[in-house]
């Protein structure tokens, strides 16, 4: 979204060395330079020759990405610190100038960044894409931090979880019926893998009930919704804005049809039920990055996250989070099947699933996070809770996931 471009008659030239705020309106059509005083309607002045309002001014542009180094980057003598701070990953980049900007800043060349608080005079353009490849994608370095935080294969990755088939996978993994999810008890029943995400809120009201809980990576939510049974207030936050938007319609309808593989082309229908014995409005359900939470999220008595650790760019990061995020007293609950992708974290983040270079010891995600979280929490409990998750009629997957209870002292 923030690449360069050019205007269509590939002319060099820039609008804002070519009209001042005083005729900046009229013969571009374009609100800056203080050609008004304030931000205007979208469609006041005419739109380009491709129908497009405010290509330019008015407000400035939020983009998709953030701040990167692009190709031939080189750190100039006489700012050496202007950029390279905010090669993190959390600045985002605003471009194309608002109302109030003159000079450069309104200039088609211009690229700034600020982090999400930034909201003054910022708007965005919509734009609706599938595979929306951003200019930080494998971006060079250098990166605070030493490593980069967007990568088109990780990016590939997570939007999976935006397709259809695996919000009906993942409807049929929290609400199936144990009938629905394995149609085999004759043959194999695996009890103790039914019902997963209820099992894990359960788990949670062994060591917590009561005031505010976070379901972190809550897919479809039925791990939310059960939260809701003994919490006063849960909040459910996941990256994929199609679950968020399933998550939505079921506290709303309570139910939501979905289809199930059988073989082939075949589908079998069914309804996700939430229990009706379940106050919804107690839910509430958010877009968010687990590695970059909002500022003023506050602090919840239990965070329960499921299967997330190993699907994140920087899970250290979120272990790092945790200490302001629960209340003293309050419980962290992990579970993750450890399965270690560089499609989702780069090698360098894994907290497990690898010797360690000098003692050639091999490193097991339970023991990191354990030591990383030593100082401030402590380990109350730790198990596997084995889940099924159905693909079609005759394949399943039959997954252990580990599972830690830590309290924060």
């Amino acid at each position: 979204m923030h690449a360069m471009r050019h205007f269509p008659d590939g002319a060099v030239a820039d609008h804002v060395m070519e009209a001042g705020g005083d005729v900046m309106a009229a013969k571009f059509s374009f609100n800056g330079q203080l050609a008004f005083g304030s931000e205007s309607p979208v469609k006041a002045l005419k739109p380009n020759a491709k129908g497009f309002h405010d290509t330019f001014g008015n407000v400035w542009e939020w983009g998709e990405g953030y701040f990167c180094a692009l190709p031939g980057f080189k750190v100039h003598p006489y700012y050496d610190d202007f950029s390279t701070p905010c090669f993190d990953g959390q600045h985002s980049v605003f471009q194309k100038g608002s109302f109030a900007s003159t000079g450069n800043l309104l200039s088609r060349f211009a690229r700034y960044h600020f982090r999400s608080h930034f909201y003054q005079f910022s708007g965005f353009r919509l734009v609706s894409a599938c595979h929306l490849e951003t200019s930080d994608m494998d971006a060079p370095p250098p990166y605070v931090g030493g490593k980069p935080w967007a990568t088109k294969k990780a990016k590939a990755g997570h939007m999976l979880y935006e397709t259809p088939q695996y919000i009906h996978e993942y409807l049929s993994l929290h609400f199936a019926e144990p009938s629905e999810l394995m149609p085999h008890a004759g043959i194999v029943s695996p009890v103790a893998a039914e019902s997963w995400p209820k099992r894990c809120a359960e788990l949670c009201f062994q060591y917590c009930q009561g005031g505010r809980a976070l379901d972190l990576g809550c897919a479809v939510g039925r791990s939310t919704f059960e939260l809701a049974r003994k919490f006063d207030d849960v909040l459910g936050i996941d990256f994929s804005a199609g679950f968020i938007d399933t998550c939505k319609k079921l506290q709303e309808l309570g139910q939501l049809p979905y289809t199930q593989k059988v073989e082939g082309n075949i589908r079998s229908e069914h309804v996700a039920t939430v229990d009706a014995a379940i106050d919804r409005s107690r839910c509430a359900f958010e877009v968010g990055d687990a590695c970059g939470l909002r500022a003023d999220i506050g602090e919840f008595d239990a965070v329960l996250m499921l299967n997330l650790l190993c699907r994140l760019p920087a899970p250290r990061v979120l272990l790092e989070r945790l200490a302001t995020l629960i209340k003293p007293g309050g419980v962290a609950i992990f579970t993750s099947p450890c399965s270690w992708m560089e499609d989702f974290t780069p090698r360098c983040e894994w907290l497990g699933g690898f010797q360690d270079e000098r003692s050639r010891a091999d490193v097991h995600a339970r023991t990191t996070i354990t030591a990383a979280l030593q100082d401030g929490f402590e380990l109350l409990y730790e198990d596997s809770l084995p889940l099924v998750i159905r693909e079609h009629y005759r394949k399943y997957q039959l997954i252990m996931p580990h599972v830690a209870v830590y309290r924060r002292k």
